[in-house]
């Protein structure tokens, strides 16, 4: 596979501890709701490209954000 990432890319993973074990968090619609309004709030300029999904285990929820800006302006700024 070939690909092309221009900026910045952010993944961060909640429900998972510093060990890398499952923390047991029940991931719920309004903590990916709350998540994802991240990206409206304005604190963050420009906005970002922003996915928030859910990933079920065994052990419990993980909530995972993938977070990247491939604008031109974070090209030219980089």
């Amino acid at each position: 596979m070939t690909y092309l990432t221009i900026g910045c890319l952010a993944i961060c993973f909640i429900g998972v501890a510093n060990d890398g074990g499952v923390k047991g968090l029940n991931v719920t619609d309004e903590l990916l709701k709350n998540v994802a309004a991240i990206r409206a709030d304005g604190k963050i300029q420009p906005q970002p490209s922003m996915a928030v999904e859910k990933v079920s285990m065994d052990e419990g929820d993980i909530e995972n954000t993938t977070a990247g800006n491939k604008s031109v302006w974070s090209l030219a700024k980089t």
